[in-house]
């Protein structure tokens, strides 16, 4: 019984001395997690204020263009009848409350100004042209659309791609910070739990607790399962096999699957099979090296035919005997993939080369068609493909595949204007859509390429030589030309020269 006393004692001085310590270890977690919450919560909101900033400032330039498209019909018609006339008040009025948008949502982005600027030029230009054209003075009408609509829409134009640009850079920049902290924060968190857990289990290996004191085990332990329980994370455990041996109750609601159906080796059914090999690589890494902290993305199955984005930081504590495992933080990040798809398709330069991609080269080109056609101007189309691609690409790799690709945009950018629209259709094609010069032929342009190619192919130091095959159309522009049509005649034409070559060859 003295004995007894004895331990029963020493267990109760063991927690008194430990007590303070178990509770500041459980505190710091919670404020940890509050804080870093707050913090995220506070990036996140200004990110998605800039993302719908962004797409205010996309709805604008469809009205934009929609206002350019509303001045060019009535240029065509040479007159302004009143459905016109309402359409046009209805575009600058949505202009005027996209920018308004964009204004509220990011008031410090200084690239707003300047496009209110130009907006008020632009519109202001339009409203002359339409009353020129309602009071039948149409020369007039077609000076004010030359000198002074087109070079401000060009203007404005401008300046909201450059808006755009600098609000995705502030976006992607408080994403990542968010990114960073929540990390941050959960790694923190999730170790400062593990050590209390620890803790908990020494005390019950060396000492005997009073029914009080598991009591106040038991309720700290509720706390803790309602965190995770309640959390937009989905936590995991997995032994050295991969097999899953812990699964918190939030994966229903972020997975769509009850944590049954996901423990064993149901993870690895549920995960894309073109991610698998990546995630399973991952876990290696992280079974290997025991300070590897490994980030990933890929897609899991929440119903048939339905994938959602999850990104998942992975920690090796296979060494902790609380855990015994590899943990797995995973969460869902569908809606930052799906706004950055939609971001994407309002650019209209590709990335590799700096010339307009094939979205912006359709958008720029018809416009130009109907002003070439307004003014009666003569107008050439030519179409390019990049010979003998591919067997750049598999002697030399992607990245000599690349740098071709960049030496034929500097040679298409020395021998084009400014003015005209030079593009990177996709893969290996190029097209360019400019103004005829008096007495230019088509062999003309070409060998003004060809020299120009040759030059920047004697100026590089690549191990093979850069050629294109060239289809070139000349034609007046009239209001029913479709860009598209012209297009393919310039395709049939470059293939024609293809094939001749080849044969020759």
């Amino acid at each position: 019984m003295i004995e007894d006393g004895s331990q029963t004692g020493k267990a109760t001085a063991w927690w008194s001395q430990r007590g303070a310590a178990r509770w500041m270890f459980l505190v710091a977690a919670v404020l940890i997690g509050v804080a870093a919450t707050a913090v995220v919560a506070s990036f996140r909101s200004v990110a998605d204020d800039n993302r719908r900033a962004q797409l205010a400032l996309g709805t604008f330039r469809e009205q934009a263009y929609r206002l350019s498209s509303i001045e060019w019909q009535a240029i065509a018609q040479r007159r302004v009848d009143p459905e016109l006339r309402e359409a046009a008040v209805s575009a600058r009025t949505q202009m005027v409350r996209a920018l308004a948008t964009a204004n509220a949502l990011d008031p410090q982005q200084p690239g707003l100004k300047t496009v209110a600027a130009h907006r008020v030029r632009y519109t202001r230009a339009v409203e002359k042209e339409l009353s020129l054209l309602a009071a039948g003075r149409f020369e007039e009408a077609v000076e004010i659309d030359e000198n002074m609509v087109d070079p401000a829409f060009a203007a404005l134009d401008r300046a909201t791609t450059e808006a755009v640009n600098i609000n995705d850079v502030l976006a992607e920049d408080r994403i990542r910070a968010a990114e960073t902290t929540s990390l941050s924060a959960t790694a923190a968190g999730v170790a400062l739990i593990g050590l209390l857990l620890f803790m908990y289990n020494r005390a019950e290996q060396e000492v005997r607790i009073s029914e009080v004191q598991r009591e106040t085990l038991r309720q700290s332990e509720e706390r803790f399962r309602s965190l995770i329980r309640n959390s937009s994370n989905v936590f995991m455990i997995l032994d050295s096999e991969n097999r899953v041996s812990y699964v918190s109750s939030s994966a229903r609601r972020v997975f769509g699957h009850p944590p049954e159906e996901i423990s064993g080796a149901g993870l690895c059914e549920l995960i894309h099979p073109d991610d698998l090999t990546d995630v399973k690589a991952a876990l290696r890494r992280c079974a290997r090296d025991h300070n590897e902290i490994a980030t990933l993305e890929f897609r899991l199955q929440r119903q048939p035919g339905r994938w959602i984005f999850i990104e998942a930081a992975i920690t090796n504590s296979l060494d902790d005997r609380s855990v015994n495992g590899i943990v797995m933080n995973c969460r869902d990040i569908s809606w930052r993939k799906e706004m950055e798809e939609r971001l994407r398709s309002l650019s209209l330069r590709d990335d590799l080369t700096g010339l307009y991609n094939r979205r912006g080269f359709f958008t720029l080109a018809q416009r130009e068609v109907g002003s070439a056609a307004r003014s009666r101007r003569e107008l050439f189309l030519l179409f390019a493909d990049l010979d003998g691609m591919k067997l750049i690409n598999d002697t030399y790799g992607h990245n000599a595949g690349d740098e071709a690709l960049h030496l034929a945009a500097k040679a298409f950018r020395r021998t084009f204007r400014d003015s005209d629209i030079l593009a990177r259709m996709g893969g290996d094609e190029f097209a360019v859509l400019g103004e005829r010069t008096p007495g230019a032929r088509s062999r003309t342009i070409v060998a003004r390429l060809r020299r120009h190619l040759a030059e920047c192919n004697m100026a590089s130091d690549v191990p093979y030589e850069v050629a294109l095959s060239v289809g070139v159309v000349l034609l007046k522009a009239g209001a029913g030309t479709k860009i598209d049509d012209v297009l393919a005649a310039a395709d049939t034409r470059m293939y024609a020269q293809k094939r001749g070559r080849q044969e020759s060859a």
